[in-house]
């Protein structure tokens, strides 16, 4: 299932400091549906989901 590779990997990110602590692989994809199901819609989509994501991968990474 998605949620158990991407537990792996999210483990494997967080364990060498790309990614701050506390987040959950839920988390990212509920992220990640959110903004799917918020640019599906307009005219521009793939372009505002790319910036959306942009943004939200800012404030995932360790600071």
């Amino acid at each position: 299932m998605i949620t158990t590779a991407g537990d792996a990997l999210l483990a494997r990110a967080q364990a060498a400091g790309a990614v701050r602590a506390g987040i959950t692989i839920a988390q990212l994809l509920k992220l990640v549906g959110a903004i799917a199901l918020a640019t599906e819609r307009e005219i521009d989509g793939p372009a505002e989901a790319d910036l959306l994501l942009s943004i939200a991968i800012d404030g995932v990474r360790t600071r």
